[in-house]
């Protein structure tokens, strides 16, 4: 039997935390690796344990405080203060650690493949077949592919014609169902996001979308650098007219070194694409209520900014949004949860 790794960050997620998880327990996820950031709300992070504490005890969720590297990356493996300025490809920020500290602790446990995608995203099976064995049939298609990682189209929702949450209650006090709520999505793909089989991935790396197979980022760093000094000292070499024999080593260092970089790079990527078994429902803007509520989530929205102008990011990332009616999840709502 496959077994299956979840790696997830949260940050003002409880009330749609349960529909979230038993969503995807039923889907078939071995075991759930949360991170919680709620770094200063004490009260929220009270609230995300009381919700999971009958995962917690069952042991198919374990969540880890995730307040250590707070304005820290990590760069070629040492973590360091945040720098000013966008990180680089190759500074991992805070979530980005905790990716790979969910990777390693999936390889550790014996796990077979590893997601992580947000709290926000639900995986929804693309044909009529039920809900319930998803992973399973996910693996049928790395054994046919025989591919390192699997890559899923995410398709985003607005807000379904909803200013405000229509609280039910339904996975308790002031919650509401989710997949039930939004059935209105963009007719194309937005996104993707990696599935990877645990023993090809070598890191999280530096995107939230796709884990790295084959060399990690700082192998890939360490190649650059290494081609980089090649370059000089050929240069060096010509100008003060060193041996031929020299010079030849140090041309197929250099040459090997490019080749590997290429070769790392290659393999960075996953290497089939879903077409027929899974994507990712990404429920994106919910409401205005719920996205003023959030604003602090997002980095873009962290500004000193006016309601008004919080609203006008609503406006522009929810257009577009609301183009097909799509049911699909509230059946597999009714599979999990049952009928309303």
């Amino acid at each position: 039997m496959v077994t299956a790794a979840l790696v997830a960050i949260m940050r003002k997620e409880s009330p749609y935390l349960r529909e979230w998880v038993q969503w995807h327990l039923h889907a078939g996820i071995t075991h759930i690796y949360l991170y919680d950031n709620n770094v200063g709300l004490d009260e929220e992070r009270q609230k995300c344990i009381e919700v999971l504490q009958e995962f917690i005890d069952a042991g198919t969720v374990s969540v880890k405080n995730w307040d250590e590297y707070e304005n820290h990356v990590k760069f070629l493996g040492v973590r360091i203060p945040h720098p000013s300025g966008k990180p680089t490809k190759f500074v991992y920020n805070k979530q980005h650690l905790a990716m790979q500290d969910g990777l390693e602790r999936a390889r550790n446990d014996g796990m077979d493949l590893i997601f992580k995608f947000d709290i926000d995203e639900f995986l929804t099976p693309i044909d009529d077949a039920p809900l319930h064995g998803l992973i399973d049939r996910i693996d049928n298609v790395f054994q046919s592919e025989g591919c390192a990682g699997l890559r899923m189209r995410s398709y985003f929702y607005g807000d379904s014609g909803h200013s405000s949450p229509p609280v039910t209650d339904e996975f308790g006090k002031g919650t509401y169902s989710v997949t039930r709520t939004y059935t209105e999505r963009a007719t194309e793909p937005h996104n993707f996001k990696d599935i990877g089989r645990v023993r090809e991935v070598s890191s999280a790396g530096s995107s939230a979308h796709y884990w790295c197979y084959g060399l990690s980022d700082s192998d890939i760093v360490g190649l650059t650098i290494l081609s980089v000094i090649c370059a000089v000292a050929l240069g060096l070499m010509f100008h003060y007219r060193v041996r031929t024999w020299v010079i030849l080593i140090w041309a197929i260092v250099f040459i090997g070194a490019l080749v590997g970089i290429y070769v790392a790079m290659y393999d960075s990527h996953c290497d089939a694409v879903d077409q027929g078994v899974v994507r990712l429902n990404h429920y994106y803007t919910k409401t205005k209520e719920e996205f003023l509520s959030r604003r602090d989530r997002n980095a873009a929205l962290c500004q000193q900014q006016s309601q008004e102008q919080v609203l006008m990011k609503f406006d522009i990332r929810n257009r577009g949004l609301d183009e097909l009616h799509d049911e699909k999840a509230c059946r597999y709502a009714e599979e999990v949860f049952g009928a309303v």
